[in-house]
C-alpha cells in the first residue's frame, strides 16, 4: 500500500487541485449548474453554445465545420473561431446528458485541474520534493492568467498541452544517440498539437512561435548537437502534419449544409 502510494502521488495532488477549483470556482455554480455559469459578461454563451453544436451537428449528419446559424446564409467556419471542438467532444456525454451550460462550468473547472496536474508531471522529472512539485502545478494551472480567463474565455484555459509536450520532447532528447526514438513519442507530440489546435488556434501558435525560438537559440549555442538534432526534426514533422490538417478541410464558402432543424439550448 505504501509502495503504491508512493508511486501514484499524483493523484492526491490531482484532489488537491480538484478541491482548490471548487473553492475558486465551483461555489458560486453548485446547486445551480444549468441556470449559472463561470465567468461574466456574454462570452461563456458563445462557448455554451459551441458546447452543443458539435455533438448535435455529428449526431444530426450535419457539416459541423459550418455552421449555418452564424452570418446565415453563407454561413461561418468554426475553425476560424474559438469554437473548442476538442472540448465540446471529450464533454459531449455530459452534454447529451445534463444540457452544454454544466458541460461549460465542468469545462471551467476541468482546465486549470488538467494545467496543474502536467506541470506537476513535468516537474517529476527535475524536482525530487514533493510538495515543491505540487506548488510549481498549482503557479501554473491556477496561475494570473488562468484566473483571468475563467472570466469567459473557455479556449484560453486548457494548456495542459503545453507542459506535456515539453514533457515528450524531454523524453526523445533523452533518449540515446545509439538508440532508434520509440515512435509513442514523437506521435504523443502531434496528438497534442492537433488537440491544442482544436481548443485554441492563439495557444498553439504561442506554443510553436515561442518553442520554436527556444529550439533555435539552443541549437544556435550547441550546433552540434545530434540529440538536439533529432529533437527539432521530430517536432518540426509533427508540426508540418498538423498544419496539413489545418488546410485540409474544405473551403467554407463552397461547402452546404442543408438543415431544417431549429437548433435550441435546452
Amino acid at each position: 500500500m505504501v509502495k503504491w502510494a508512493g508511486r501514484h502521488r499524483w493523484v492526491a495532488a490531482a484532489l488537491l487541485y480538484c478541491v482548490t477549483s471548487l473553492i475558486y470556482w465551483g461555489i458560486p455554480v453548485l446547486g445551480h449548474m444549468t441556470t449559472r455559469y463561470v465567468g461574466t459578461g456574454t462570452d461563456p454563451i458563445q462557448f455554451i453554445d459551441a458546447m452543443l453544436w458539435w455533438p448535435w451537428a455529428i449526431s444530426h449528419g450535419v457539416n459541423p465545420i459550418v455552421d449555418h446559424w452564424l452570418w446565415s446564409p453563407t454561413g461561418t467556419d468554426l475553425l476560424w473561431i474559438t469554437s473548442v471542438p476538442a472540448i465540446s467532444l471529450v464533454l459531449s456525454p455530459i452534454t447529451l446528458i445534463f444540457g452544454p451550460v454544466v458541460a461549460y462550468n465542468l469545462a471551467m473547472m476541468i482546465g486549470p485541474v488538467l494545467n496543474a496536474l502536467s506541470m506537476y508531471l513535468l516537474l517529476s522529472q527535475w524536482v525530487n520534493k514533493y510538495w515543491w512539485k505540487v506548488f510549481g502545478g498549482y503557479l501554473f494551472g491556477f496561475s494570473s492568467y488562468e484566473i483571468g480567463e475563467t472570466l469567459g474565455h473557455l479556449h484560453l484555459t486548457w494548456t495542459f498541452v503545453i507542459p506535456l509536450i515539453v514533457l515528450w520532447a524531454l523524453k526523445i532528447y533523452r533518449t540515446d544517440e545509439a538508440s532508434q526514438v520509440p515512435k509513442k513519442y514523437p506521435l504523443a507530440i502531434f496528438l497534442l498539437l492537433v488537440f491544442q489546435f482544436f481548443v485554441s488556434t492563439e495557444v498553439l501558435t504561442s506554443l510553436v512561435l515561442f518553442g520554436g525560438l527556444f529550439l533555435l537559440l539552443i541549437l544556435l549555442a550547441d550546433q552540434h548537437n545530434a540529440r538536439l538534432l533529432r529533437l527539432i526534426k521530430k517536432i518540426l514533422i509533427c508540426t508540418v502534419l498538423k498544419l496539413m490538417i489545418r488546410f485540409w478541410h474544405p473551403n467554407s464558402g463552397g461547402v452546404k449544409a442543408h438543415v431544417q432543424e431549429q437548433k435550441f439550448l435546452h
